[in-house]
């Protein structure tokens, strides 16, 4: 069987950005009891969001983030990317899409993002 990452990679590499948010909730769900301390099941919910245009969905799902991951760098930097969405600040979206240096995972899904909002896509 594959692993959970594994699955969502694949689905990610269909570009099935809803379907990926969708599986990472459900890893997130499965271990509630003791919080889902998985950074990545949060980085990727967030920007799947965000590419599909879900802005408050990723906003919901940063809520959920519990605290000790809060102090991720690479959280806290898709938190500021959001931010700048939500406020239509897409000078500031660019600025902090490109300043910060995601990681492999993430690096694909923040260029599918910077793209559509390049695009002009009315958010």
């Amino acid at each position: 069987g594959e692993t959970a990452m594994e699955e969502v990679r694949s689905v990610l590499a269909d570009g099935k950005y809803l379907q990926a948010a969708k599986a990472c909730e459900k890893i997130e769900l499965e271990t509630r009891e003791d919080t889902c301390q998985l950074e990545w099941v949060y980085a990727i919910q967030m920007i799947s969001h965000m590419i599909a245009n879900q802005l408050n969905d990723a906003r919901f799902c940063w809520k959920r983030v519990p605290e000790t991951l809060r102090q991720s760098g690479e959280l806290r930097a898709i938190c500021k990317v959001l931010e700048s969405l939500w406020d239509k600040d897409y000078v500031g979206f660019h600025a902090k899409a490109s300043a910060y240096e995601w990681s492999e995972l993430l690096q694909p899904l923040m260029s599918v993002l910077a793209g559509k909002s390049e695009k002009g896509t009315k958010y």
